[in-house]
């Protein structure tokens, strides 16, 4: 019974930007990057962001290399809620890669 109640503190002692939903979200159709060629990317706007940009910057790392990908939106493939974005990258990159916006509070992919 105890349990219960300290996680109901815990949820009401979190920050409000954590419930508000003011992180962009990115997320791929499925788990494979094809290097050196185009990236697809569905996102999610924060509420408090009226319209979508025509391009976010996405930062690409891994141990070896590191690149910033610019992505322009695809308007026919956006609504209200979410808006498909393309990049090219260019550079090659070996083991675990990171994908997260550059400029925008998001998510981080792995």
């Amino acid at each position: 019974m105890m349990n219960k109640y300290w996680i109901l503190v815990l949820i009401l002692l979190m920050p409000t930007a954590s419930i508000a939903g003011e992180s962009w979200l990115i997320a791929m159709q499925n788990e494979l990057l094809n290097m050196n060629g185009k990236i697809k990317l569905e996102v999610v706007k924060p509420n408090n962001i009226a319209t979508w940009p025509d391009t976010l910057t996405l930062t690409l790392s891994s141990h070896n290399a590191h690149e910033q990908v610019e992505l322009v939106s695809v308007k026919s493939q956006s609504n209200d809620i979410r808006c498909s974005y393309i990049g090219l990258i260019k550079s090659t990159f070996d083991g675990t890669l990171r994908a997260e916006l550059t400029d925008q509070d998001s998510n981080r992919l792995l």
